[in-house]
């Protein structure tokens, strides 16, 4: 099994830091909303492995808006004065506006389960295994591709597309005819919210996470043990060794 992958570190310890803090006085308080909406903030600069020069910059954030932006904005002011370090320049109106029109459109967003009050037993969810040639399955066969065959471990969404549409049926760039709103690229939603992809860093990249490896793998697999050709040319057992060596035994 690969080693587990790591998850980059914060690039903005003291936004984390006064945000878990306004967190707290929140609860303290009872102040549910408040509590969510700096939970919320909180979150996306947790994930969010890049410096910003200033809160203005967070904008591309899901979660922070104008208001939470100022208060971060006096808050670092604050900072300032009190260390005796100078204050960051604001970005100007074009640059943040330009930030706010390049947000990913493609947010994660936790699917919420619900039980069903007739239920006498619970069920154990099945191993979700995308279908052959769907949006979700080419995904996985591209980003599988890049990391075991390219050792290059994440994508941006143009690469990615570029490189799954050949193991799809249904186009990342149009529309079917019944469906009028999604692409196959709408797939990558369920692959986020199944924790089989990972994303992060501005522009976005994609990868695939532990249990997205270990699905892509069986997926590899199956194709195999059908007669299925999904990378022509590439001894897939004869590279699995050479990886496993160059991973355990530094050769």
């Amino acid at each position: 099994m690969p080693p587990k992958r790591k998850i980059p570190p914060c690039g903005n310890p003291l936004y984390l830091k006064w945000l878990e803090e306004w967190m707290q006085e929140a609860k303290a308080i009872n102040n549910n909303k408040s509590y969510y909406v700096y939970k919320k903030a909180h979150d996306s600069v947790e994930k969010y492995p890049i410096p910003f020069q200033h809160p203005a910059e967070t904008v591309i954030l899901n979660g922070i808006g104008p208001t939470l932006i100022q208060k971060l904005e006096r808050k670092l002011k604050q900072y300032c004065e009190e260390n005796r370090l100078p204050m960051p320049l604001r970005p100007d109106e074009e640059t943040i506006r330009t930030l706010s029109q390049n947000i990913d459109q493609n947010q994660e967003f936790k699917s919420t389960e619900h039980e069903s009050k007739k239920q006498k037993k619970a069920t154990i969810p099945k191993t979700y295994v995308p279908q052959y040639r769907s949006g979700s399955y080419a995904i996985m066969l591209a980003l599988y591709k890049s990391c075991e065959f390219e050792s290059t471990p994440s994508m941006t969404k143009t690469e990615l597309i570029r490189e799954a549409q050949q193991y799809c049926d249904a186009s990342f760039d149009m529309p079917s005819a019944h469906q009028k709103y999604y692409t196959a690229w709408s797939c990558m939603k369920t692959l986020l919210d199944k924790d089989y992809v990972y994303k992060n860093g501005y522009p976005v990249r994609f990868s695939l996470t532990e249990s997205g490896l270990k699905i892509a793998k069986q997926m590899v697999q199956t194709a195999k043990s059908q007669g299925k050709v999904i990378f022509p040319n590439v001894d897939i057992d004869q590279l699995g060794a050479r990886k496993y060596a160059e991973r355990y035994c530094g050769t």
